[in-house]
């Protein structure tokens, strides 16, 4: 059987529009990522796929990198000027997500390329808080020395 790499460029070459959205916004990117698709998804992006096409929940694929954890990818994404910032309907970051999921070294990668690690949610929840919230103490404890590190002298 081809590999992914192969039957991708083949999907390509035969003039598919990756960049082609559902109804709920989500393309051919989104898909790759959301169902493990690593292979497809770095096809994608080096074909020049938009990293910043938002679902109807107002996802990116820096989002869907975050959640399933797929570190190359996401840095990839970082690289190629994907938004950080960029908040879903729920005010989710992909920061926010990374520390859901218990992605230590994702957050720490999207803190490191500048992600706001004071963004809040709708539910002006916090990365840390979210990481606390769900038990995933390694990762609060990261971003507790993160904000440490980072945090202005105090005045003498």
């Amino acid at each position: 059987m081809p590999s992914v790499r192969l039957q991708s460029a083949y999907i390509v070459e035969l003039g598919t529009d990756v960049s082609a959205k559902k109804k709920d916004g989500s393309t051919t990117l989104h898909l790759a990522l959301e169902y493990g698709y690593v292979g497809l998804a770095w096809m994608l992006v080096e074909h020049s796929t938009s990293v910043s096409t938002q679902q109807e929940d107002m996802s990116t694929a820096l989002h869907l990198a975050s959640h399933y954890g797929h570190g190359d990818l996401l840095q990839m994404l970082v690289e190629l000027g994907a938004d950080m910032s960029t908040q879903m309907k729920d005010g989710l970051t992909a920061l926010h997500l990374a520390s859901c999921y218990d992605h230590v070294d994702l957050a720490w990668m999207l803190i490191e390329c500048g992600a706001d690690m004071s963004a809040h949610n709708k539910d002006r929840l916090t990365a840390l808080h979210l990481a606390s919230a769900n038990g995933h103490n390694g990762l609060a404890r990261m971003l507790v020395g993160h904000s440490t590190d980072m945090a202005p002298e105090a005045a003498s």
